[in-house]
């Protein structure tokens, strides 16, 4: 899977291999599509969140190659009644010193912060959210959702041990929720 963000302010999420199985045949790679977001009052550009209740948290199936685990940040999981949230922003570099907290966060913290070719900074907070349970329902009726839509295929898909599924939160903010599709 990969993330693009064009400077046309065409965003999307796609597979990339289009012999993805959990894409239908003939269906676009690009599974989620949305328009760059307006800046806040703050200088802020809220792009997409990724959302991972703990509960849904499970080993990888192999352990990365020592390279790889050197790119690595880990988090520590959320508490029993939370989730962790990845937040993807924009800021004006002029607020690289400022705390930034997606609204609802308990704690956050910036992991990443890079420059853009426009002076403005790429940033990835990661920060702990209640697990409301609107967003438990939604979780349980993605996992419904997943196993219907996708019956005919056989579990579990080597290298394909995750969900996702999204919406907006009703922020307009895309979300993405990682969860686990190995058998229980």
């Amino acid at each position: 899977m990969k993330t693009s963000l064009h400077r046309s302010g065409r965003y999307r999420h796609a597979f990339v291999d289009p012999d993805n199985p959990w894409l239908p045949a003939g269906q676009d790679r690009a599974w989620l599509k949305w328009t760059e977001p307006e800046e806040s009052a703050d200088g802020v550009k809220h792009i997409f969140e990724i959302v991972v209740p703990t509960d849904e948290l499970s080993p990888p199936e192999m352990e990365p190659p020592d390279a790889d685990k050197a790119k690595i940040t880990l988090v520590p999981p959320a508490w029993g009644n939370e989730v962790v949230v990845f937040s993807l922003l924009t800021t004006s570099a002029c607020l690289d010193a400022t705390p930034i907290s997606p609204e609802g966060a308990r704690v956050s913290d910036t992991l990443v912060l890079w420059p853009l070719p426009n002076g403005h900074r790429l940033r990835i907070v990661v920060s702990y959210q209640d697990f409301e349970p609107g967003l438990r329902r939604l979780v349980a009726d993605g996992h419904k959702i997943a196993a219907r839509e996708t019956a005919h295929i056989a579990r579990p898909i080597p290298g394909h041990p995750r969900v996702c599924l999204w919406d907006d939160g009703g922020s307009g903010v895309p979300r993405i929720y990682d969860l686990d599709d190995r058998p229980s």
